[in-house]
C-alpha cells in the first residue's frame, strides 16, 4: 500500500496543479493570445521550449518558444491556435530552487488563426503568476494567472485592433533548460 506522506512535494505539486486547472473554469496572459476583441477571460494550453538564465539566487531572464491553443470562455465555440516567441523576466519566491512559484513579466510576438477567418499578428506585453513543477531534469509542467495587452494586426482586414487587456489562466509544458551563470 502507498503511503502519500512519503513524498509531500508530489502531493503540493498534484494540488497546485488542480488548483490552476479548477482556476481555467472561472479566468488570459501569454503571448498566444485569443484575437477577438472583449474576450476578457480566456484559457490557453501550450507546449514550449524555454532556454532560462540565472541572474540571481531568485530572479532568471527566459527566452521562450512553443505553440498553444487559446480560447475564450465568452466564444466557447472558436478557438484559436498560434506560434509564440517571447522574452520574460522571472522572480522566484525561493532563492535558489527556479522552481515552485514566481512572479514574472514578458513581452513576445504571436501569430494567431483560427484556420479559417483570423490570422493575425500580435505584440503581447503581460504579467503573470506563475507555477513551475520539475517532472525531470529539463521538463517542466507550468501553470499560470496572468493579464496581458494584445496589440493586433489582422492579416486579412489590414488593420489593427485597440488594444484591450485579458485575464488568462493557462497551463505550459515543455522542455527548460537551464544556464547558471
Amino acid at each position: 500500500m502507498h503511503n502519500m506522506n512519503q513524498n509531500p512535494s508530489k502531493m503540493k505539486r498534484s494540488l497546485t496543479t488542480f488548483f490552476f486547472l479548477a482556476l481555467s473554469y472561472i479566468s488570459k496572459a501569454d503571448v498566444i493570445y485569443f484575437p477577438l476583441q472583449y474576450s476578457l477571460i480566456n484559457y490557453s494550453l501550450e507546449l514550449i521550449y524555454e532556454y532560462e538564465v540565472i541572474r540571481s539566487p531568485k530572479n532568471s531572464f527566459v527566452y521562450w518558444g512553443g505553440a498553444g491553443v487559446v480560447g475564450s470562455f465568452f466564444y466557447i465555440d472558436e478557438p484559436t491556435i498560434g506560434v509564440e516567441s517571447a522574452f520574460e523576466y522571472r522572480r522566484y519566491f525561493k532563492p535558489e530552487t527556479f522552481k515552485n512559484f514566481f512572479f514574472s513579466t514578458y513581452i513576445g510576438i504571436a501569430y494567431m488563426t483560427d484556420l479559417e477567418y483570423n490570422h493575425d499578428l500580435g505584440l503581447v506585453p503581460g504579467l503573470k503568476m506563475n507555477h513551475k513543477s520539475q517532472l525531470s531534469k529539463q521538463f517542466v509542467l507550468e501553470s499560470y494567472l496572468g493579464v496581458s495587452l494584445p496589440i493586433s494586426y489582422d492579416l486579412d482586414a489590414t488593420s489593427f485592433w485597440v488594444p484591450f487587456p485579458m485575464a488568462t489562466v493557462g497551463i505550459r509544458l515543455g522542455i527548460c533548460n537551464l544556464k547558471r551563470k
